[in-house]
């Protein structure tokens, strides 16, 4: 009777160490697990700030481009937001290279004396430019035209 008490003990011992060394691998793994997905984390967050960075410069550029006037500003523009061209081309097929690249202009945030500065071209001009391009894309004029910009490029 003895005997078979110990052997009892002794298979609910070993069946109990089984269990708990079970338990520990599946703990490790899960810690294998969590060290990968941090790791993996940590280098999506890196690209991430490293892309901000990126568009935060390029932006910047396009910003200076257009200040100096620069022939590549639209080019430029172009290259760091490639939706813009295709979508105002959407609402009117007839814009003018000319009328995209004052709305760049209204799009990166200048005002009418800003634009007028940079293109060295009278503030006059420009209130008229901005009342024409209304016309062409059906804008009223209690509308603010850059919030419009903003909205209908950056929306989809």
């Amino acid at each position: 009777m003895t005997w078979l008490i110990v052997s009892l003990l002794a298979l609910i011992t070993v069946f109990i160490i089984y269990l708990l060394q079970k338990s520990k691998t599946k703990n490790q793994k899960a810690l294998e697990i969590t060290k990968q997905l941090q790791s993996e984390k940590a280098i999506n967050e890196k690209e991430k700030d490293t892309l901000k960075l990126q568009l935060s410069e390029a932006f910047e550029e396009v910003r200076k481009l257009a200040k100096e006037n620069s022939p590549d500003f639209f080019i430029r523009f172009q290259e760091v937001y490639p939706h813009f061209r295709i979508k105002m081309l959407e609402v009117n097929s007839q814009f003018k290279v000319s009328e995209l690249t004052f709305a760049a202009y209204i799009y990166l945030g200048f005002n009418t004396k800003e634009i007028a500065d940079y293109t060295f071209k009278a503030v006059k001009t420009i209130e008229n430019n901005r009342y024409n391009f209304r016309k062409k894309l059906g804008i009223s004029p209690e509308k603010d035209l850059q919030i419009w910009l903003r909205n209908y490029i950056d929306s989809k």
